[in-house]
């Protein structure tokens, strides 16, 4: 004989204000968990970069979003420019994001040419490290699309696109001679202790340490890793995506 059992009283299911509380506060708790997480993770590893201008043709394009590593050269205190500990020394080629050193509020990217102790001169647009002129080919004049900072307003212009090799360290720059700048002429400058010596590719285009000085190594936030994502002039440009920004060897 099947024998029932005893199921006792009934639960009651109907929420207590208590509960209701308890359940909003769990939660409150799990969003402000993973808002603490989403920000350690881009305080320490990984921060996109959005950019804004054409400093860095024909490597970025106005629009590029990029992924930047955090831990390439070190902790720093949070908020502040001052490093804990190093991890790996920049290098010549790198792609870097820094604080910028006479515009705190502000971070800049540009590439790394030179590091501590070496003499920087630049002669009609041609970088010399210590003596030495740095290996140019010439990859043909091309035409490129740029924006205004200010009013937002595209517009094209060609230069000629070169592959320069840094000490080992392959990249593309552009030389602009319709548009010369000032900045075609620098130095002869030594890199002091403790800083590198920065310069956009777009080289006739682009504010970097010939306007405001070599970086601080404790301004470097981060190394430039790939392109996530790219929204230019004619809107999505999926070919850019996952471009690498490291220099070749």
């Amino acid at each position: 004989m099947n024998q029932k059992l005893d199921e006792g009283p009934a639960e009651d299911t109907t929420p207590h204000k208590d509960a209701k509380g308890e359940s909003a506060w769990e939660g409150v708790r799990g969003f402000l968990w993973v808002i603490l997480f989403a920000l350690t993770i881009r305080w320490l590893f990984i921060e996109p970069y959005r950019i804004p201008s054409g400093s860095m043709i024909p490597s970025l394009a106005v629009g590029d979003q990029i992924f930047v590593n955090k831990l390439s050269y070190g902790v720093r205190v949070p908020f502040t420019t001052n490093l804990m500990f190093g991890l790996s020394d920049p290098t010549r080629g790198d792609v870097a994001v820094f604080v910028c050193p006479d515009t705190p509020d502000l971070n800049y990217i540009k590439r790394i040419v030179a590091l501590a102790g070496d003499e920087v001169q630049v002669s009609d647009g041609v970088l010399t490290i210590n003596g030495e002129m740095i290996e140019r080919s010439d990859e043909g004049d091309k035409r490129f699309q740029d924006r205004h900072f200010e009013s937002s307003t595209w517009f094209e212009f060609d230069a000629t696109e070169l592959r320069e090799r840094n000490h080992g360290a392959a990249y593309s720059v552009l030389s602009d001679e319709a548009r010369p700048a000032p900045t075609r002429n620098f130095g002869p400058f030594v890199v002091p202790e403790d800083h590198v010596f920065v310069m956009g590719d777009n080289r006739d285009h682009s504010r970097d340490s010939r306007v405001f000085g070599p970086v601080p190594r404790g301004h470097l936030m981060g190394r430039a890793m790939f392109i996530w994502w790219s929204w230019g002039k004619d809107g999505f440009d999926t070919d850019r995506i996952g471009l690498s920004l490291a220099p070749e060897f």
